[in-house]
């Protein structure tokens, strides 16, 4: 008999897969089987190299940080211009947190002494702020909130940098959404800028407008006694010859109108008066008006008097990418 070697006899169909076919055929692994060891490293590589990002970024925003207190003007302007940059592009919350007092203090000192171009940069980046840290931000106003109602009073600053300043503050303390005590005081404060004079028309629309945003907010404010007191001060806000302080002052009186309870009816001469108003600048024809800002003043008005008069708002729908966000009052 020949020798030879044994030969051990497969059934057709059962022979066993190629290594190289199991792996790349994730049907043949168990279901509590590791990645394969490519997909493994692959994944652990690009947490490593997120990681390195991370620190890197981070390290050029506390370098940028620490320019904020160069003695060049121009060296901090171009450092506030590239943080306010990536602020506005990525969200460094974490990172903020843990720098807030350093920036706090940044920020106290240079609006009190910068120029114009540096003090709006600073503004913008105290907003910035506000907006990443959220409440984390409220010793942030805290601290500004003084210091921003002193420089909007200062008539020795621009009237451009005094209403920035009123801005500033009404954003920030919107955004960190602080004590309501705080907010009701802010409230109060906002008023004394309701002035009726045009050199100052820029100062009274921000003042009216982060009034508003801060009323939306504060539950401990009576609506009513507030329409009282200040219909007579919009009746004067509306002869203004600014057409943003008058829808400002427009937009004011609809939001107290939304906050009033249900049951309540403003049965007042004066609010009277206020209504006949809003009606008036609606289908207001006078030449005396450049044309666009006589439509302009046209259509906001008319929703103004239509949600004054019979409660009706205009609804308004807002979409960011996937979200959408669905406004139904003032």
């Amino acid at each position: 008999m020949p020798k030879g070697k044994k030969h051990r006899a497969s059934k057709k169909g059962t022979s066993a897969p190629d290594k190289k076919e199991v792996v790349e055929n994730g049907d043949h692994l168990p279901a509590d089987s590791p990645p394969p060891d490519d997909e493994y490293q692959s994944s652990e590589s690009s947490v490593v190299e997120a990681e390195e990002d991370y620190f890197s970024k981070t390290a050029e925003l506390s370098e940028l940080i620490d320019q904020l207190s160069e003695k060049s003007s121009k060296t901090r302007l171009l450092a506030l211009t590239k943080l306010n940059k990536a602020l506005t592009r990525h969200y460094w919350g974490e990172f903020l947190a843990s720098n807030v007092e350093t920036l706090t203090d940044l920020l106290a000192r240079g609006v009190r002494k910068s120029g114009n171009a540096e003090r709006d940069q600073l503004l913008q980046l105290a907003m910035l702020l506000s907006a990443q840290l959220g409440e984390t931000a409220q010793s942030l106003i805290t601290t500004l909130k003084p210091i921003l109602l002193t420089l909007a009073r200062d008539p020795a600053v621009s009237v451009g940098d005094r209403a920035a300043c009123l801005s500033a503050v009404g954003l920030c303390a919107y955004l960190s959404d602080g004590d309501m005590i705080e907010l009701a005081l802010l409230v109060e404060e906002l008023q004394s800028f309701f002035i009726h004079r045009d050199e100052l028309a820029q100062l009274c629309c921000a003042a009216l407008s982060r009034w508003a945003l801060i009323l939306s907010i504060c539950q401990n404010v009576s609506a009513i006694s507030l329409t009282k007191r200040l219909t007579p001060v919009f009746l004067c806000l509306l002869d203004s010859k600014s057409l943003y302080v008058k829808i400002a002052a427009g937009q004011a009186t609809a939001l107290l109108f939304d906050l009033l309870p249900e049951d309540c009816e403003v049965v007042d001469e004066e609010w009277g008066r206020l209504v006949d108003k809003l009606e008036g600048l609606a289908s207001e024809n006078s030449r005396h008006i450049v044309k666009k800002e006589r439509n302009q003043q046209r259509v906001s008005f008319r929703d103004l008097h239509n949600a004054v008069q019979t409660g009706s708002v205009l609804e308004q729908k807002i979409s960011i990418d996937h979200e959408k966000v669905h406004l139904n009052s003032w």
